[in-house]
This record gives structure tokens, sequence and C-alpha cells, in this order.
């Protein structure tokens, strides 16, 4: 196995990184240093109160129970099965995370991000995270959504969200049931026109580039799209040649 570079951000939290690597260090590690690096972007201190919306096995938990120390608390909101997830599922992932020395400052809650937050109407939170999640939504009313609800339960909203652009699943119809986890491709511009929209004000953007690290990742995304069967969903579903070219 090739030697896990960190990051600076990331060598001033080795135990961070130890409870990473109990699930596997050349899969973990490297999500660990990555969400330490968004972190250190945002405005997320000792003592705060964080919601994160679309945890999945906790990979940025960690990091945030880390940063809030032993008097914040994060609460961690994910509608995923239990069994999902690989190569631990979100229950393995989370009863590691759980039973570490940062287990203690998350609670993990399966909901619906929209049911979550009307079951908890009172509930305050100095920041609200999306790290990654926002692909996974149905559709982008859900997402516009989701962020008028946010607002109402947090003084900050912090998203991290891919750059990229062109992909097969927003062009597959309502009644297509995808098996694919993306479900509404949103960049950059778009996410900023739904905060505006959500009544938010953009104090500050940036960029982080994963550690080569992440290029497994990567390959896992370019393996789908080299099949067979991905080309002859190109073909059936885009009609627009411009588009096809793109994807």
């Amino acid at each position: 196995m090739t030697p896990i570079e960190f990051s600076d951000v990331a060598k001033r939290n080795t135990e961070l990184s130890n409870i990473a690597a109990l699930w596997g260090p050349d899969r973990s590690i490297p999500q660990a240093q990555y969400r330490l690096d968004i972190l250190a972007k945002w405005p997320i201190g000792g003592g705060a109160r964080v919601l994160e919306l679309g945890c999945r096995q906790g990979d940025m938990m960690l990091a945030l129970a880390k940063t809030v120390g032993e008097n914040g608390r994060t609460d961690a909101v994910d509608p995923a099965p239990f069994e999902y997830g690989w190569p631990r599922s979100i229950r393995e992932a989370q009863d590691l995370i759980s039973a570490s020395p940062l287990g203690s400052r998350i609670k993990w809650v399966q909901a619906k991000p929209l049911d979550f937050l009307a079951a908890h109407l009172e509930a305050k939170y100095d920041t609200v995270v999306l790290v990654h999640s926002l692909w996974y939504f149905g559709s982008p009313e859900l997402i516009l959504e989701t962020l008028h609800a946010v607002s109402k339960h947090a003084r900050c909203i912090c998203i991290a969200e891919w750059s990229m652009e062109g992909v097969l699943e927003c062009h597959k119809g309502p009644d297509f049931m995808s098996e694919s986890n993306v479900r509404t491709v949103v960049f950059p511009a778009k996410i900023k026109v739904f905060a505006a929209q959500a009544g938010l004000l953009l104090k500050e953007e940036g960029l982080v580039t994963p550690h080569i690290s992440m290029g497994w990742y990567g390959q896992v995304e370019v393996g789908y799209v080299a099949e067979t069967e991905w080309e002859h969903e190109v073909e059936e579903r885009v009609a627009d040649e411009r588009a096809k070219s793109a994807i």
C-alpha cells in the first residue's frame, strides 16, 4: 500500500487519523484529511453546536467532533439504510466512531433532512454543514426547500460540493427508477442561486483540492462510466447531441 502523505492540517490531528484508520487506512484516512482541509476554511470552533445533513459513514463528523471539542455538540443526520456503504456500512462506521474517544460528541439520526428539521422546530445551531450531499437530493426543488428550512435553525450554513460538470443522472426522467447515488447535479453557481432564494447571504467562497490519495474515489466513478451499459444509457436518455458530447 502506498504511504499516505498528510497535509499540515491533518498532521496536527493524528488522533482523528488514528480513528479513521480503524476501518481502512487506504480509504478513510484520505477522507479524514480532506474533511480537515475543508473544515480549516470554515468558521467552526470549540464549543460550537453543529448539524450535518447527509453525514453517511461519518467522515466529516470525525473532523467536526474533533473541532468542537468536549464542550461542543454535533448532530449527524442521514436517511440512508444502515446497510448502505462500502468498505464499511453506515452502521459499522458509525458504531466504530461512537466507540472512539470522539463518539460521545456525536448524535446519529437516521432521518430525511426535512423530516428532522420539522420534528425539531426549536433546535438552534451555530452552523449547519452539507458536505458532498446535495447531489444525493431527489431534485433541485428539494435542495431549495431544505435551505429554506435550514435558514431558520442556524446562523451560518457551510456547503462543500464538487465543481465538476456533465453527468447522466440529470437527464433521466422523473419516472426512471435510478440505482445511482447521484440524483441531482448542482454546481457552485446554482447552489449560490438557491442560497439567495432561501434568503441566505454569501459571506465567503473558496476552493479545496483533494490530496492525490483521494484518487481511488475518482477511479471508482471512471470505472462506472467506462462500462458499455453506461454508454447505452447516454444514447437512450440524452437526446441533445451537444449535451451527449459533454457527458
